[in-house]
């Protein structure tokens, strides 16, 4: 009976207050890491949906960028006939004609504009050229001069002592109106 009356006072002490309150904190603290079980497995869900998405999104990223790269090869070695310009025909030879006469014409008359006082011509003269035409100027006399010109194969001269009028002959009737 001893023993069963020591047994009776335990079962009262774990009915006591601080054993229901060791419980509950214990019920609590199982919560506690339920929850936060929980809010763990939530944020490794949203880390993996995350990762899927990633994933998903370089896939896309290098299709595209392997998609561009081909397109700009494509362009860059077999360009279409629309999107390459094709380059202007070379100026025919009455073309190349006109443009020296004209070009020899302004001339003239810049080094006009340079004559001395008494009528003399200048020594130099320093005229811009066009790149596609190569000129001369040399004088013939203290009031008379050349000009050669050579452009495109197309050569030709002319002398102050000509009018640049008859110089400057047949080239009204070569401009056309509207490239017609």
């Amino acid at each position: 009976m001893a023993d069963h009356q020591g047994d009776e006072p335990r079962e009262k002490a774990s009915t006591s207050p601080d054993a229901d309150a060791q419980r509950q904190r214990r019920a609590e603290m199982a919560s506690l890491v339920r929850s936060i079980q929980q809010e763990v497995e939530r944020k490794e869900e949203r880390i993996q949906k995350r990762r899927r998405v990633e994933r998903r999104s370089l896939k896309t990223y290098y299709v595209g960028a392997g998609v561009l790269t081909l397109l700009n090869l494509l362009l860059l070695f077999a360009a279409p006939s629309w999107l390459v310009p094709s380059s202007p025909d070379a100026p025919s030879a009455m073309e190349e004609e006109l443009s020296l006469r004209l070009t020899l014409a302004l001339f003239a008359e810049e080094v006009e504009r340079q004559r001395g006082p008494g009528g003399e011509v200048p020594e130099s003269v320093d005229l811009p050229v066009p790149l596609q035409m190569e000129l001369v100027y040399r004088t013939t006399g203290s009031e008379s001069y050349e000009l050669l010109g050579d452009a495109g194969g197309v050569r030709l001269v002319y002398s102050s002592i000509q009018p640049r009028d008859r110089f400057l002959a047949g080239t009204a009737g070569a401009f056309r109106v509207g490239g017609s």
